[in-house]
């Protein structure tokens, strides 16, 4: 929730006093603490630290804050269009910065979108999705049979209507029916057992086709039903395994900027004063980002906000417990525009207290 209340704060340089900036060697000019939404003195340099009274007030809710506080100091610029922010980092502790350099899409992901992949594939028969692999089979099975029974018991011809299914399925009347309904040189199952597996493959198909893998499975299911469910998972799993494969070549500063806020990421060694991009350039350590960004007309200037997460991490993943939003003139001068922190604000005393 945006805070409203517009007041100056004292000035704390307790949190950020460790982090150095080059030109900024005595700290930074100035504290940004959430207790007012903007930071109304611009300067060359402005600390942003989670106080320790928004830390007590959220209690549970700030346990896993990932970022404590960051300093931002303008960065010079020689004959470019841009401006620059360089932003020093300060994470909680080492395992802060491994969460959030790890890679987005690991095996736990991957195990529960496998998970999720099953149900998808039990959903096509089954009201309640399930996970549990032989009552799928059950279920498809059971779809198969119904839908045998559905076309004996509404048949137009008598002699039909009076077939059991193993019957209906070495009749002439089936034959007409495998004759008319065979897709892609496929033929209909003449048995239960086929039918079920080709529900299931047609399901997995169309499964390739939404995940972005075309028809990439072979319109022939496999012969029974136990094999038409073992490679169906057996293609999810092998699919998700690639997605962790190509995760992990992602590099660490890329992983980062998500959480961070920042868009366009880049490494440092791609910084080039004579033919620069607008985005966030990430150092070796990832300590400091170097952000580019058009030149703020005035410090709440809205075209040309630089955003600033300080991430959390939660039973959901890595989530954003207070935001930033800073802009940087072309005189140098920084400041905060705007300012949210989830879920608390400031009461008329200066207290945190919960939104709502």
């Amino acid at each position: 929730m945006k805070s409203s209340k517009r007041i100056l704060a004292p000035i704390s340089l307790i949190s950020v006093a460790g982090i150095v900036l080059t030109g900024c060697s005595s700290g930074p000019d100035g504290v940004y603490d959430f207790t007012r939404s903007e930071y109304l003195e611009p300067a060359p340099s402005v600390g942003i630290d989670i106080p320790d009274g928004l830390r007590e007030a959220a209690g549970a809710d700030a346990e896993g804050l990932l970022v404590s506080s960051a300093i931002a100091g303008s960065r010079e610029l020689e004959g470019s269009q841009y401006c620059a922010i360089d932003l020093g980092i300060s994470y909680t502790d080492d395992e802060a910065f491994e969460t959030l350099t790890a890679p987005v899409y690991g095996e736990d992901e991957a195990a529960a979108d496998v998970q999720e992949d099953i149900r998808y594939l039990s959903n096509a028969v089954a009201p309640e999705a399930t996970e549990d692999l032989d009552t799928i089979k059950e279920d498809f099975l059971e779809n198969a049979r119904e839908g045998l029974q559905y076309e004996i018991d509404f048949s137009r011809d008598e002699d039909v209507r009076e077939m059991s299914i193993e019957e209906y399925l070495e009749s002439e009347a089936y034959d007409d029916r495998v004759e008319e309904f065979s897709l892609e040189g496929v033929d209909l199952a003449r048995s239960v057992d086929g039918l079920a597996a080709q529900a299931v493959w047609d399901r997995y198909r169309s499964w390739t086709e939404y995940v972005g893998l075309g028809a990439s499975a072979s319109p022939e299911a496999p012969g029974t039903i136990d094999a038409a469910v073992q490679e169906a998972v057996a293609g999810f799993e092998e699919y998700r395994a690639e997605l962790v494969e190509e995760s992990a070549q992602v590099p660490e500063w890329e992983n980062l900027s998500g959480p961070l806020g920042f868009d366009s990421p880049y490494s440092m060694e791609d910084f080039d004063e004579a033919d620069l991009e607008e985005g966030s350039y990430f150092s070796d350590d990832l300590e400091t980002v170097t952000v580019v960004s058009d030149c703020a007309k005035s410090s709440t200037d809205e075209d040309s906000l630089i955003p600033f997460h300080f991430p959390i991490e939660t039973e959901d993943g890595i989530g954003t417990f207070a935001s930033v939003d800073l802009t940087v003139m072309r005189n140098g001068d920084v400041s905060v525009a705007d300012s949210e922190v989830d879920g608390y604000v400031v009461d008329a005393n200066g207290d945190w207290i919960t939104a709502g």
